[in-house]
């Protein structure tokens, strides 16, 4: 589509000029076949619907609001009636599907959510607890990130390494020794849930604030699968959208108060000037979606990790499991060790089996195109296949031959209605 600007403004184009191929269109689409041809095991990867997609395009995209600066408290920009409305009936969905008081639908990521919270919540030279980076947390509040441009002290959330949770007694005691400001539970790596409760009342007993980052986990609280940080005692759930939640890129702040303890007034103009309202209309529907869809989604996301993390067990692929009962997952995770991890990584990639560098796999994406355990049982034996070859030439036929399995399994998933879709 050529727009009027475009006609007037190159109309002493030639022809030659005119005809000529895009580079990123032709970058896009390769992008798109290759990937239409993989199986995604990425964690922190899903899928939208195509009515979601849609949405994405719309009319939306090239408008602002801002309702600040006129006296009479109108929106600074006219023409924003519906606009309006989109945003109010996102939070409200929200505030519904995760039994929030407070739901704020602006952030544009995930990380967005954390400045903000760190921002208006803290101090300088506060002490903050977080999960640090070898107990499975996001890398971006330990000391060097945010926490040090915000000048606070940053001390590690007590973990329990054998049974892959926080060491609530622990933690709960380095609580009353240290009254933080906040203590941010923010699991990037996450296979079992942590009871919060205890952690939660040892905040209130010393004035500190529990806040929850699920980034990883708001597909599965809002499919009611995973427990519900704000029902045992948080005050801040926040995440991306777009990992187990099948949204959009994009942010979610919710809490347990009607204010939000004031997040709404401080976030305009001092963490986000324009929200990104197609991005917001999205992920309405995406939250509509998961309303009608998400309990039976998120369970079948559970189920097939762990159908896949036992039958890659089952084929002797080293699958991390917990101490106290063998189980390997309650989530969308399967974490895999390999004492070539890289080698292992990049081998995988060669077959279009795509997962990240830490070995962290999930099922979000399959599950979202259609995928239960029969598929999982599928590509744990591909995976398997390549897990046990060492010789460098039968790595290569291996591969070879993973890659047109994979391929054939992409292909029958592919569609662009994905299951659980509200189409339009």
């Amino acid at each position: 589509m050529v727009d009027n600007y475009s006609n007037s403004s190159k109309s002493s184009s030639s022809s030659s000029s005119k005809s000529s191929k895009s580079r990123i269109l032709d970058l896009v689409l390769k992008h798109e076949g290759y990937r239409s041809r993989c199986i995604n095991l990425i964690a922190s990867e899903n899928v939208t619907s195509h009515a979601v997609r849609v949405l994405l395009a719309s009319d939306l995209m090239h408008r602002y609001s801002l309702r600040m600066f006129a006296d009479d408290n109108a929106n600074f920009y006219r023409g924003t009636r519906y606009i309006e409305q989109v945003v109010e009936y996102a939070d409200s969905i929200a505030r519904e599907l995760f039994s929030a008081r407070y739901a704020d639908v602006r952030p544009v990521s995930g990380h967005i959510c954390s400045l903000a919270v760190l921002m208006h919540l803290s101090r300088s030279y506060d002490s903050i607890m977080v999960l640090s980076m070898d107990a499975g947390g996001y890398p971006g509040y330990i000391n060097g990130y945010m926490p040090s441009r915000f000048m606070l002290n940053v001390h590690s959330i007590p973990y329990d390494h054998a049974n892959m949770c926080i060491d609530v007694d622990a933690c709960i005691a380095r609580i009353h020794e240290l009254k933080p400001r906040l203590v941010i539970i923010a699991p990037s790596v996450i296979t079992f849930h942590t009871p919060l409760e205890g952690i939660a009342r040892a905040c209130r007993d010393v004035g500190s604030m529990l806040v929850y980052d699920a980034s990883h986990l708001l597909g599965l609280i809002a499919g009611d699968v995973f427990p519900n940080p704000l029902d045992e005692g948080a005050s801040i759930l926040m995440g991306s959208t777009h990992k187990s939640l099948p949204g959009p890129q994009g942010g979610l702040i919710l809490a347990d108060r009607d204010d939000g303890y004031g997040l709404r007034d401080y976030i305009q103009l001092r963490v986000i000037d324009n929200p990104h309202f197609n991005r917001i209309a999205a992920l309405a529907l995406a939250l509509e979606e998961m309303r009608e869809y998400g309990r039976d989604y998120a369970m079948q996301v559970v189920s097939n990790a762990k159908a896949l993390a036992k039958a890659l067990d089952d084929h002797g692929v080293e699958v991390r499991k917990r101490a106290k009962d063998g189980k390997y997952t309650e989530t969308h995770q399967v974490l895999l060790r390999h004492k070539h991890r890289d080698r292992f990584v990049k081998m995988l990639e060669d077959a279009n089996i795509i997962v990240d560098s830490m070995l962290r796999l999930g099922t979000c994406e399959v599950t979202r195109r259609g995928m239960k355990e029969a598929e999982m049982k599928i590509i744990a034996e591909m995976i398997s296949s390549i897990y046990h070859v060492d010789d460098p030439v039968e790595q290569e036929r291996m591969i070879n031959k993973i890659k047109r399995d994979v391929e054939d399994l992409a292909s029958r998933f592919n569609s662009i209605n994905y299951s659980y879709s509200l189409l339009i």
